[in-house]
């Protein structure tokens, strides 16, 4: 029962936690070049802010997509657009094929600093498309693209270098060689009045590390405690074991050695209580199947967990078994029969 118990919270805890720890698994795989640079409100401040960096540095810049004339980033379209009253006719799925939905980030930069972040299938350079079908399989730096703003990014081949002037979005800065973080930081807090710089994601795989660690924490106590168990459990069968091995005197009595002691340990402790462990293991992984199926899609499977359990308590109920037979055949006297 106790091992059920014990896939069901590893599935539950995982299904939690799997946010945080995609996310510690994301800043593990970053290689340090990635930069997110907040801070640049007005085109002068970017342009001494991109003046700054290096001409190896690759840069790119989060913006709000354009909707035409008196266009509202949450909005969309204003009034006084052309497309106002097709617009209201046309079905999310069109809309969201050709442009991205109102208030989309959209990452904007020249083709080469694009595809510093992934293989390209093509450089976006009509219209913006989703990271998803601008790149050939996902990348580190696609995924950390996702914590850069609330939403998916959309990614778009600037139109030319100021375009990456305009707007108050965060700037993207791919750098070169081992000192790329310390100079976008000093060419950041050289040109912006509250510079933020930081690697995507860093604020919440920081806070986000303890918690990715909860189901290994639960699972090493929950282990320790199974463990412990199943000792105290197989000191009992054994206590009871040889509590009745008296009455195996008369018929040990017509053998010699202790073979028929651990045929009888065998068939009266280690065949039922493995059968038990079976069943309660099948039983377990059944609960936990379903959980993964319906209630807790992201969890971790309980597999490992199930099998180790499995294998600890046959080998604690193997060692009782043994331990059962020898013992009844060392501590318990033989009756021998008189007068016959």
């Amino acid at each position: 029962m106790l091992l059920g118990l014990l896939a069901q919270v590893q599935v539950s805890v995982t299904e939690l936690s799997a946010e945080a720890r995609h996310a510690g698994a994301l800043a593990g795989r970053l290689d340090g070049r990635l930069h997110q640079v907040d801070g640049a409100s007005t085109p002068a401040e970017a342009t001494l802010f991109l003046a700054g960096l290096g001409p190896q540095d690759l840069v790119l810049r989060i913006s709000e997509p354009d909707h035409g004339p008196g266009a509202d980033p949450v909005t969309g379209p204003g009034p006084g657009s052309d497309s106002d009253s097709d617009s209201e006719r046309t079905d999310e799925g069109t809309r969201t094929a050709s442009e991205p939905p109102p208030g989309q980030p959209v990452l904007v930069g020249d083709c080469r600093a694009l595809a510093a972040l992934g293989a390209l299938r093509a450089c976006p350079r009509d219209r913006a498309v989703p990271v998803s079908e601008a790149y050939d399989g996902r990348t580190a730096r696609t995924e950390a693209l996702r914590w850069m703003s609330f939403g998916d990014v959309w990614v778009r081949a600037a139109t030319g270098p100021a375009e990456l002037r305009e707007g108050g979005g965060s700037f993207v800065v791919l750098t070169e060689g081992p000192d790329g973080a310390e100079r976008v930081e000093r060419a950041a807090y050289a040109a912006l009045p509250l510079p933020h710089v930081s690697v995507p994601g860093t604020e919440f795989t920081v806070g986000a590390s303890a918690r990715a660690r909860i189901a290994d924490w639960v699972l090493l106590v929950a282990l320790t405690g199974f463990a412990f168990l199943a000792l105290t459990g197989a000191a009992g069968l054994l206590h009871a074991f040889l509590d009745r091995a008296e009455t195996l005197r008369p018929l040990a009595g017509y053998t010699s050695g202790v073979r028929f002691h651990l045929r009888v340990a065998w068939w009266g402790m280690g065949v039922p209580t493995l059968s038990a462990l079976v069943l309660a293991t099948l039983f377990a992984g059944l609960l936990a199947a379903f959980n993964l199926g319906f209630l807790a899609p992201s969890g971790d499977s309980p597999l490992g967990l199930l099998v180790g359990g499995l294998v600890l308590a046959s080998a604690v109920c193997a060692a009782a078994t043994a331990a059962g037979g020898w013992l009844a055949a060392r501590f318990t006297h033989r009756w021998v029969p008189h007068g016959d």
